[in-house]
């Protein structure tokens, strides 16, 4: 027993234990990593660095040369799965660059053909409906440009 108690008396002035348990315990001087160890990549940022991160890009209109309103559709979320910027619409009979407007928002995105017949409705991408700011669950009225 008394030699329990010595033990770690005699250990409280050593240099080498007290090196070892700051780097541990995030003493003085440490980053709160342990000694010769390399922080985990992936983990969480600190608060403050949260607040610097950048923002999740929009994607911006551009300009679509030659291009004539092919009119207006009820569109719908597409397959959410399905990446990209693009409008599967009965309004274009070939696969194309075009914009679509919304509320006063434009987003330049791929129009596909659906081989529907015109009126029967279009689906947008996820990320199409997110940069438009559209409800992605409901039915929303869109105008659509592109080349005849």
């Amino acid at each position: 027993m008394a030699m329990t108690l010595v033990a770690p008396l005699a250990l409280m002035g050593c240099d080498t234990v007290k090196g070892v348990s700051d780097g541990i315990f995030g003493g003085p001087g440490t980053n709160g990593t342990a000694q010769g160890t390399t922080p985990v990549v992936g983990a969480a940022a600190p608060a403050d660095a949260a607040d610097t991160a950048p923002q999740a890009e929009v994607p911006v209109a551009l300009p679509v040369s030659g291009s004539a309103s092919l009119g207006t559709t009820v569109a719908s979320l597409g397959d959410p799965a399905s990446p990209g910027l693009w409008m599967e619409t009965p309004l274009t009979r070939r696969e194309q660059t075009g914009e679509v407007r919304y509320q006063g928002s434009t987003v330049t995105l791929t129009l596909r053909p659906t081989g529907g017949e015109p009126g029967s409705g279009s689906r947008l991408s996820l990320l199409a409906m997110q940069a438009l700011g559209a409800p992605l669950t409901e039915l929303i009225e869109v105008s659509v440009t592109g080349a005849r």
